[in-house]
C-alpha cells in the first residue's frame, strides 16, 4: 500500500505537468484546424466559377495569413 502511495507522489507532478501542457496545445490545435477549414472553403468558393476575382484572392490571402499567424516566418525581430 505504501508503495502505491509513493509511486503516486512521484508520478503526480509529472501527470499534472503533462495535463497543463496538453490542454492549451489541444485548444491551439483545434483553432488551427478551424482556420485551415475556413481557408479551404474560401479557396473552393473562389475556384468554383473558374475565375478568381481580386476580392476572392484577398479573402484567400487573409485566411492564409490568419492560418500562419504566429509562425516563425511572420515574427518580427
Amino acid at each position: 500500500m505504501t508503495d502505491v502511495v509513493g509511486y503516486l507522489i512521484q508520478l503526480g507532478p509529472i501527470i499534472f505537468g503533462f495535463l497543463i501542457g496538453i490542454i492549451p496545445g489541444w485548444v491551439i490545435l483545434k483553432g488551427k484546424i478551424h482556420q485551415l477549414t475556413e481557408f479551404f472553403i474560401a479557396v473552393d468558393e473562389a475556384i468554383y466559377d473558374d475565375a478568381v476575382s481580386e476580392a476572392e484572392f484577398r479573402k484567400i490571402f487573409e485566411k492564409g495569413r490568419a492560418l500562419f499567424e504566429g509562425a516563425f516566418a511572420f515574427k518580427k525581430k
